[in-house]
């Protein structure tokens, strides 16, 4: 599937430009006037950007990658930060990307990659090159956007990979000469090569509507294959038994669930309302695990009106879907059952302990509410995160402190807290790693005696304090003052992994810190296991950011 490589691509529309303070550039720009001017920020929609105009006026953010200056702007207007909306659903959620570039633009209202590299004269005239090689004017490639034409994609595609392969990090710089002097021939062929791609697979541009039928197309199938008799059906081939049968099924479920943390839901249909309601709270599990319980059942159902048979009906049809594990994420540690308070956009993902494998939860039915599909023969001891729209992790339980009797997440994060859970899963820190500290409370009045509660505070791993002293003892005696990786003070020492990329925060076992220590490619062999204390000091420090902290 194209879907994610190419819609990471589109963020180039900045890739060649140059800011510049020309006359050219000045002279471009308009005066403003006291009516509204909406300008559209295109890369995909981008959600929460920052945009300013010439005198720092910021816009107010619409929709779908719209902003608002009243009064109109003055020129150039300039564009940082946000989140690409990946899915299109207008909202920041699992799978949608930071963006990490910034636009820009002179006039009209609409700010590109190909705005972007128009701000620039010299980059201006190869746009215009660019455009002629596409039957294009460099009108239509100013005012149109990639979600609007599959030309200017395979042109967004195409520069974006130029930027990322020639190391360009500010699409603004006019003295950049990577930026000035690229290979136009080559960048129009390998644009060229990319849109007949597009063309010869009959792939319309909004690709993802062809990709959720095929997703769709599995859930059904999933389905089938859960159907009664259809199993037996199958087994009496004599080469498909049953446990082959269920392997499909879950394997068709997995694939779902990892298409729908990247892309967003398939099969749900959302609510136009901010708060779109769904169970929030209660234990998902009871309707959607291997073997539901009646959560909508009344027990006295002659008292209920026809309007809540039918709610109920129609709570039960959408609750059909069986899934592994489940939660609703709060903003508040004591909230209530309910949409209140809930933290939406906000999602999971589960550290396994043996295998150190990743997983990662989808937005489910109702704001706050994720699930997650996998096969629990995989899953031992487990550290949960709690991850942000943009992908940072904002909360974590204690390392490696859960297991299989905690997929059921909701039934412990209640509002009062059960089994050891000290409330509902939150979008903030508050739990301690390594110990829980105790804070006396005392109750003013005669005779009182003072009580203990409990009280928790987050501490991140910090790489001085917990890191370097593991590459001190494990590393330093090759390493020292030498190579690559200098294993001296915890300020050097962090400055040279990062300067080899020794940190994937994305996947952070696959961090070259982590590989190489467990004899992956590296001469000294193993340092340490991948189940070690170790290990998974430096992988969680990874996971919160890898921070110089």
């Amino acid at each position: 599937m194209r879907g994610l490589y190419l819609t990471s691509f589109i963020v180039a529309t900045l890739v060649l430009s140059g800011c510049g303070g020309s006359s050219d550039s000045s002279s471009e720009s308009n005066e403003a006037t006291q009516s509204s001017s909406t300008i559209t920020v295109e890369r995909g929609p981008i959600l929460g950007a920052t945009v300013v105009d010439s005198e720092g006026k910021v816009a107010k953010e619409d929709a779908n990658g719209r902003y608002i200056f009243t009064p109109a702007p003055l020129y150039p207007i300039i564009v940082s930060g946000g989140v690409i909306d990946m899915d299109r659903d207008g909202s920041i959620s699992i799978g949608d990307v930071k963006n990490d570039y910034k636009l820009s633009t002179t006039s009209g209202s609409v700010v590109t990659m190909a705005t972007t590299m128009a701000v620039n004269p010299a980059t201006k005239l190869k746009l215009e090159t660019l455009a002629s090689s596409f039957g294009l004017s460099l009108d239509d490639v100013m005012s149109k956007t990639p979600t609007e034409s599959k030309e200017i994609e395979a042109i967004s595609n195409i520069l974006y990979k130029y930027a990322k392969d020639n190391n360009i990090s500010d699409l603004l710089d006019s003295s950049d000469e990577k930026i000035l002097n690229f290979d136009i021939a080559a960048i129009t062929l390998d644009i060229k090569e990319t849109f007949d791609a597009y063309e010869a697979e009959g792939d319309e541009h909004d690709s993802k509507e062809t990709e959720e039928e095929l997703m769709n197309a599995i859930a059904y199938g999933v389905s089938i294959l859960d159907s009664d008799g259809v199993s037996e059906a199958l087994s009496g081939f004599g080469e498909i038994d049953d446990d082959l049968v269920q392997s499909l099924s879950q394997e068709l479920l997995v694939m779902k669930s990892e298409y729908e943390s990247e892309y967003g839901d398939l099969d749900y249909e959302e609510s136009d309302g901010d708060d779109y309601v769904h169970n929030q709270g209660l234990d998902c599990m009871a309707c959607h695990g291997t073997n539901p319980t009646a959560l909508f059942e009344s027990e006295d159902e002659d008292d209920e009106s026809d309007d809540h048979d039918d709610e109920n009906e129609n709570e039960s049809e959408e609750n059909d879907e069986q899934f592994t594990s489940g939660a609703t994420i709060y903003r508040t540690l004591n909230a209530a059952n309910g949409v209140t308070n809930v933290a939406s956009g906000y999602s999971l993902r589960l550290v396994l302990e043996n295998t150190n494998a990743v997983i990662n939860y989808r937005l489910g039915q109702g704001n706050g509410n994720v699930n997650a599909t996998f096969d629990e023969g995989t899953v031992n001891s487990y550290t949960a995160h709690v991850i942000d729209p943009e992908g940072n992790i904002v909360n974590s339980s204690l390392s490696n402190s859960h297991d299989l009797s905690r997929l059921a997440c909701n039934s412990c994060h209640t509002s009062a807290g059960a089994n050891g859970a000290p409330g509902r899963i939150v979008s903030f820190n508050y739990s301690t790693p390594e110990a829980e500290v105790q804070t006396p409370v005392v109750t003013p009045e005669v005779n009182s005696t003072t009580e203990t509660t409990p009280t928790t505070t987050v501490v991140k791993k910090s790489f001085a304090n917990d890191v370097m002293p593991i590459f001190e003892a494990k590393c330093k005696i090759c390493h020292g003052n030498s190579g690559n990786f200098s294993v001296t003070t915890a300020a050097v020492t962090y400055m040279s992994i990062n300067a080899f990329g020794g940190t994937n925060i994305a996947t952070p076992t696959s961090s070259s810190i982590l590989t190489k220590a467990t004899g992956v490619a590296h001469d000294g062999g193993v340092i340490f296991s991948n189940t070690s204390a170790e290990y998974a000091t430096i992988r969680d420090w990874i996971f919160e950011g890898a921070l110089n902290n």
